[in-house]
């Protein structure tokens, strides 16, 4: 079990210690496994688990997006206590994060799709107005 959630980078998992079910052909077998075992056994695919949703989680934090990075971030706080004309100096509109992004138009099928976790294949156009959804023209 162990070999396989690390094979298949499991981060994430509803596990459980077997307990006998009335009316399963499991029932017939018999528990022959200590609980300390099953303890055991549940603590080591959990930990697993667990340190292997540390690293997937670590491995999606953005460090830059486009020009932006984390070097040139401020954290609230600071932003809080600046005055409001060096504020508006650090704060850049919603675009700035858009502009280095490839244009993409969608027609509604492939809309629905991708806001379900689909994939799409999709060729990148040269950004010259903002990306929309809906209907190609």
């Amino acid at each position: 079990t162990l070999s396989l959630i690390e094979e298949a980078r499991f981060v994430a998992a509803f596990a459980f210690k077997y307990s006998p079910r009335p009316h399963t052909p499991a029932l017939k077998l018999g528990d022959d496994v200590p609980e300390e075992v099953k303890d055991e056994r549940l603590q080591a695919v959990l930990a697993l688990v667990e340190a292997q949703q540390g690293a997937h989680l670590a491995a999606l934090r953005r460090t830059r997006v486009g020009d932006l990075t984390l070097e040139r971030a401020v954290t609230l706080a600071v932003l809080e206590v600046m005055p409001a004309a060096v504020r508006r100096e650090w704060l850049l509109p919603v675009d700035a994060l858009l502009r280095d992004l490839p244009r993409i138009d969608l027609g509604d099928r492939q809309a629905a799709l991708f806001a379900h976790g689909g994939q799409l294949a999709l060729q990148a156009r040269e950004r010259r107005e903002p990306a929309r959804r809906g209907r190609r023209s």
